[in-house]
């Protein structure tokens, strides 16, 4: 239903239907704001809900539009407030903000060089300066030219959507309300000073952008070049296996032995050496000489001091089974020997490593271990005298009695044995954090210290680490 009528010979009087000034019938003396046909008040029945009719029958379309568009021209022309939009972007964000004018001119002309345009609404205030300009959206959105055209005349200005109110039978308060109080159904059209701070962030986070790219792409490139010259390196190694090609590897592990794994586009020896982070696979194949042990125990140092060690636990039971067939084989070599260290001191890591989280000083061992060659020795030695029965020739308590004898009251003797308990528990030791079903059924006696294993004395092993303890090089 049309509400508002234009009352006769004005241009912008708009009288509401139930308006005191608006009696019954043709004496309304309205006429339509869209067609400028007479209208006819239907304001005086109590079932049907008031309104203007025009007088020929005729439905007007744009009645309404008109009507509510000028109803908010003549609001904020009386009122000369208006609610400003909030203004949000991924680089400036300002919450909506209700502004107060002196002066608002409707359809103002403005023009210059390139075109000519009429707001809706022109609000200054009393100096003037920054007019804010108020678009009313009823059935058209400023189109894209239009808004282009703004943003190229510097000019402030906003949209307000009143087109939801054409299907309710809204009021002058409802208007008012639309234009001072709420903060939605807005939108800027133009606001060069938030626009050129919103521009410039945006240029400097694009500049920031492709600083980054530019970056990245020369971290790729440097990293590419560097892990051509660590491959180049460990391939020299893997061909020539000699003392130079050793120390070159070396040279690298002391320089860089780890990555951050944090970091981006970043490499070190220990990637190639041990890709994966598969030891087993890398005693597997590094090189069973004293030149590859070499290698292989300056890995193990800086690998344990910062990570500590570890199995894959798919190849948990493959270096247990190849550890006590190398142990049953008669006809051992000094590179068979170097195999079987290299597993050895791995398995040992390994059970440091799953029983440290009991007590944290088996880190400490853990470290100990891997550091000082006369610790490894002993320990190790200790193993080989098992022979077949390896895992469970100390897992007793006359063979820990015996190991505490030896090295009780020695210094760095606490780490021998901790070491030794930890990787052979008694069986009474192990039932709160290992299962059942991985022991054996039986333990079984220890046989004796062997005096030799594939060449190496026991007994300079001893020597060594009680020289290592009388140093305090341990």
């Amino acid at each position: 239903m049309l509400t508002y009528g234009l009352k006769r010979g004005t241009t912008d009087e708009l009288l509401f239907i139930d308006d005191s000034q608006v009696p019954n019938g043709l004496d309304c003396d309205c006429v339509c704001p869209h067609c400028q046909h007479d209208l006819i008040a239907r304001n005086g029945g109590k079932k049907k809900t008031h309104h203007f009719a025009h007088t020929s029958g005729a439905d007007c379309g744009g009645a309404r539009m008109t009507a509510l568009h000028m109803l908010a021209q003549k609001v904020l022309e009386r009122d000369k407030v208006v609610m400003l939009p909030a203004y949000n972007t991924e680089y400036v964000t300002h919450e909506a903000l209700q502004k107060e004018f002196a002066n608002v001119v409707l359809e103002q002309v403005w023009k210059d060089e390139s075109s000519t345009r009429k707001p809706d609404c022109v609000c200054t205030q009393e100096d003037a300066t920054y007019p804010l300009w108020v678009e009313i959206y009823c059935r058209h959105k400023v189109d894209t030219e239009r808004k282009e055209d703004i943003r190229r005349r510097g000019v402030y200005c906003i949209e307000i959507d009143f087109k939801d109110l054409l299907g309710t039978e809204y009021t002058e308060q409802d208007v008012i309300e639309r234009l001072t109080k709420d903060t939605e159904h807005r939108e800027w059209i133009s606001c060069p000073v938030w626009d050129r701070e919103n521009e410039a962030k945006c240029q400097q986070a694009l500049a920031e952008e492709e600083r980054e790219a530019k970056e990245a792409e020369e971290l790729r490139a440097a990293s590419k070049k560097e892990y051509q010259r660590l491959e180049t390196i460990v391939n020299e190694w893997k061909q020539k296996r000699d003392e130079a090609s050793a120390a070159k590897v070396i040279e690298e592990i002391k320089r860089k032995p780890f990555r951050d794994l944090y970091e981006e586009y970043e490499w070190c020896i220990y990637d190639i050496l041990v890709p994966n982070g598969n030891w087993v696979d890398f005693a597997k194949h590094n090189p069973k000489t004293d030149i590859g042990r070499k290698v292989f125990y300056t890995l193990i140092h800086y690998y344990v001091r910062a990570n500590f060690s570890h199995i894959p636990s798919e190849d948990y039971y493959w270096v247990n089974q190849k550890i006590t067939d190398i142990l049953n084989d008669n006809n051992n070599t000094r590179a068979i020997y170097i195999q079987l260290e290299y597993l050895l001191v791995l398995w040992v890591l390994s059970k440091l490593e799953k029983y440290r989280t009991y007590k944290d000083e088996d880190a400490l061992y853990g470290k100990t271990f891997a550091h000082n060659e006369a610790i490894r020795s002993a320990v190790l030695h200790l193993i080989c005298a098992g022979k077949r029965n390896w895992r469970y020739y100390l897992a007793n308590q006359k063979a820990h009695d015996t190991i505490t004898k030896n090295f009780s009251g020695k210094q760095g003797g606490d780490e021998v044995i901790a070491i030794i308990r930890i990787c052979f528990p008694l069986k009474e030791e192990t039932s709160s954090f290992e299962s059942p079903q991985s022991l054996e059924p039986t333990l079984h006696e220890p046989v004796g210290y062997d005096k030799e294993f594939v060449g190496v004395n026991l007994n300079e092993a001893w020597a060594k680490l009680n020289q290592a303890f009388n140093e305090q090089s341990y």
